[in-house]
């Protein structure tokens, strides 16, 4: 392909291949003396930093020859969240893109090009900021927990229950909550998105309500999984009349929390 000057923008190093494998990781069969990277039986892979409140693009240019296969993968960390983009129909070089939005706690990003069999070949590859997308307000406080309970009502209502912060994280056990209430537009489409763990097999709840009416739950999501941090996302329609919701976790038994965030989807 014509040589292009690298972009400032982009978060890819060395993303032309003009600097053949320079800070690509390399595993197995992979050419880079042609100035882009030819995937044969191996993989490229470089990690960069990511902001989770942004969207992204991902350009690139791919050629996929002599019955190739392949793909370009970005995985998300820490959750492992993976989006594939399958590089196995024979084209020559044709010009790609492809949106990438990063699930709640994401904190880098690691872009992998891979090929099976035949040629899977990449070329002027870029991750970009999405500048054309309108940063969607966050209408959460401290959902990082960077100030402990700042912005949070915390409740303990048993003799047993307790909640806690350390370290950007929230611990709530055995009946202990948060919650924090919230204006919203009714009929809009909101992404109600945290990372949550439970230690020793526990479990707990993130809820809405409506404000003027806390006895009924608009939405109920169940967080029980390992003891390491996992995603939950759900988008969330506003009934008509609801003008503020509170969103609210509980730790039914053992629960932590991290990056709570609630903003137009």
């Amino acid at each position: 392909m014509p040589r292009q000057t690298a972009s400032t923008s982009n978060l890819l190093l060395n993303g032309n291949f003009s600097q053949y494998a320079m800070h690509w990781n390399t595993t197995g069969t992979v050419d880079y003396s042609r100035q882009y990277c030819r995937a044969l039986t191996g993989q490229a892979s470089q990690q960069v930093n990511i902001n989770p409140g942004a969207s992204y693009l991902l350009r690139m240019w791919s050629q996929v020859i002599f019955k190739g296969a392949g793909a370009v993968v970005i995985t998300s960390e820490p959750s492992g969240t993976a989006d594939r983009i399958e590089l196995d129909a024979f084209h020559l070089w044709t010009k790609r893109e492809f949106n990438y939005s990063p699930p709640a706690g994401t904190t880098s990003a690691t872009v992998t090009v891979t090929g099976t069999t035949g040629e899977v070949c990449v070329d002027e590859i870029e991750l970009l900021v999405d500048t054309t997308t309108p940063v969607r307000p966050e209408l959460i406080r401290n959902g990082e927990f960077i100030q402990n309970n700042t912005d949070w009502t915390v409740e303990r209502p048993g003799p047993t229950s307790s909640v806690s912060f350390t370290a950007g994280v929230c611990s709530a056990n055995l009946g202990g909550l948060i919650y924090q209430d919230i204006a919203v537009e009714p009929g809009k489409t909101y992404s109600f998105t945290l990372m949550a763990a439970n230690p020793t097999g526990g479990d707990g709840a993130a809820r809405l309500y409506d404000v003027a009416n806390t006895g009924v739950i608009l939405l109920d999501i169940e967080l029980r999984g390992p003891e390491t941090f996992q995603p939950y996302q759900r988008n969330f329609q506003v009934p008509a009349g609801t003008l503020q919701l509170r969103v609210l976790m509980v730790g039914i038994t053992f629960l932590r929390l991290d990056s709570v965030s609630f903003k137009l989807a």
